[in-house]
C-alpha cells in the first residue's frame, strides 16, 4: 500500500515539476496561439539587483510557463465555445448571434470612462485639426479628416444588451456634427453615409470576427469621399458600382478573433472590389497582405486630376487600389499615431491631403486610452 501511496505521490510531484523542466529544457515544444504575445527572456541572475531579478523572473515565469500555450488555448475554447464567454473580457465582447467587437478598454465609442463632448477634452481634438489644417494650407494644400466609427457605430445593433444603440449614435453624431461646424476645419462625415448603406444593402457590410468593415462596406464612403473632393477639385470622377468587378472567397483572418484564439475556426466571406471601368490600372501590389506603410502611384491616364496625400490607418487599406484610378499621383502613408511633421509631408506636394482615422487614433481618445489602462 505505501509503495502504491509514493508511486502516487511520484507521479503527482512529476505532473507538477515536468512543466517547469520543460519550459527550461523545451523537452515537447508548446503550441503556438494565433495572437502572438510579447514572451519575457529569461533574465541574468546579479546578486546586487536580487529584487529587480525575482520581478523579471516571475515575468519570464508567467510568459514561458511550460505548456501555458495549451492551457491558454483550452481555457479560450471552453469560454467561447461551451460557456458563451469571451476569454478575455476586458479586451473582446461577445455581442449578439455571435458578433465579436473590442471592448470599451480600447473602443473609446463605447467607454464611458471618459466624456468625449466634454468642452475641455473636446477642444483638445479641435486644436490639433486647426493647427494641421492651418499649416497645410500655408503650402497652398486642402486638409481633410474623415473620422471613421469604429465597429461599435456601425453594427451597434449587434452589440450586447447592457450597450443602448441609439445614445451610441448620438453621442458620436454630435462629435462630428461638432467639428464639422467649424467653418476652417474640412470634416468628411460620413455617418450618415454609413447608416444609410446598413438600411439599403442586403449584404454584410462589415466582418462578424473582424474589427474592421468589409470592402463593400468601405466603397460608399470612398464614393463619399470623392464626391466631397469633387467640389474643391472638380476634374474628380465619381465611378459607381458597375465600374468594380467583385469576388468573394471564404476567410478567417479576424483580427478580434484572434485576440482570444479562436480565429482559425471562424470562417466569413471577404469581398474584392477591383476597378475595371474607364481608364483602370491595377497594381498588385497593393493587393498583398500587409500592404506596404508607404506607398507612392502615378498614373499617367489622370493627368488632370490632382495629387493626393492619403493618410490612413487599417481601415483605409481598401481605399489605396481604388485611389491610383481616381487620382494623378497617390502616396500613401499609414500614420497610426496622430502627430506627424506637417512640412516633411508639404515637400510631396499634394494638392489634397484626406487622413482617414479611427477615433482610437485621436489624441484625445489616446488620452482616454491611458486612462482606461491606469
Amino acid at each position: 500500500m505505501k509503495i502504491i501511496r509514493y508511486v502516487f505521490i511520484f507521479i503527482f510531484c512529476s505532473m507538477l515539476a515536468f512543466p517547469y523542466l520543460n519550459m527550461e529544457h523545451n523537452f515537447v515544444p508548446d503550441i503556438e496561439l494565433e495572437k502572438k504575445q510579447e514572451i519575457a527572456e529569461k533574465p541574468t541572475f546579479q546578486l546586487d539587483e536580487l529584487y529587480n531579478y525575482l520581478d523579471k523572473y516571475t515575468s519570464y515565469f508567467n510568459s514561458n510557463y511550460g505548456f501555458r500555450n495549451v492551457l491558454v488555448n483550452a481555457n479560450a475554447q471552453i469560454n467561447f465555445w461551451i460557456l458563451n464567454k469571451s476569454p478575455l473580457a476586458n479586451k473582446v465582447l461577445i455581442g449578439k448571434e455571435g458578433w465579436l467587437f473590442l471592448s470599451p478598454s480600447v473602443d473609446m465609442i463605447i467607454s464611458e470612462k471618459m466624456d468625449y463632448l466634454d468642452p475641455g477634452l473636446f477642444k483638445i481634438m479641435k486644436d490639433s485639426l486647426l493647427s494641421k489644417t492651418r499649416q497645410f494650407s500655408k503650402n497652398g494644400i486642402k486638409y481633410y479628416v474623415m473620422f471613421t466609427p469604429e465597429k461599435s457605430y456601425s453594427c451597434r445593433e449587434m452589440l450586447p444588451e447592457q450597450y443602448d444603440p441609439q445614445r451610441i449614435k448620438n453621442r458620436f453624431d454630435a462629435f462630428v456634427q461638432k467639428l464639422e461646424s467649424n467653418p476652417e476645419l474640412n470634416i468628411i462625415n460620413v455617418n450618415d453615409v454609413i447608416n444609410a448603406s446598413r438600411l439599403a444593402s442586403k449584404d454584410t457590410l462589415h466582418f462578424k470576427y473582424d474589427s474592421h468593415w468589409n470592402e463593400l462596406g468601405a466603397f460608399p464612403v470612398y464614393q463619399h469621399i470623392l464626391e466631397t473632393l469633387k467640389k474643391d477639385f472638380p476634374l474628380i470622377e465619381v465611378r459607381n458600382k458597375k465600374d468594380y468587378k467583385q469576388t468573394a472567397h471564404n476567410s478567417n483572418h479576424g483580427d478580434v478573433s484572434d485576440i482570444i484564439n479562436v480565429g482559425k475556426y471562424l470562417y466569413e466571406k471577404e469581398y474584392k472590389l477591383i476597378c475595371v471601368g474607364r481608364n483602370s490600372v491595377i497594381d498588385e501590389s497593393v493587393f498583398t497582405p500587409g500592404c506596404k506603410e508607404s506607398y507612392e502611384f502615378r498614373n499617367v491616364k489622370n493627368k488632370d486630376k490632382p495629387n493626393i496625400l492619403f493618410l490612413h490607418d487599417s481601415f483605409g487599406l481598401p481605399f489605396k487600389p481604388w485611389l491610383i484610378n481616381d487620382f494623378h499621383q497617390v502616396h500613401s502613408l499609414w500614420v497610426i499615431a496622430y502627430n506627424f511633421d506637417v512640412k516633411m509631408l508639404s515637400q510631396l506636394h499634394p494638392d489634397v491631403v484626406v487622413h482617414e482615422l479611427v477615433p482610437r487614433n485621436t489624441p484625445l481618445f489616446q488620452m482616454q486610452l491611458k486612462s482606461n489602462l491606469n
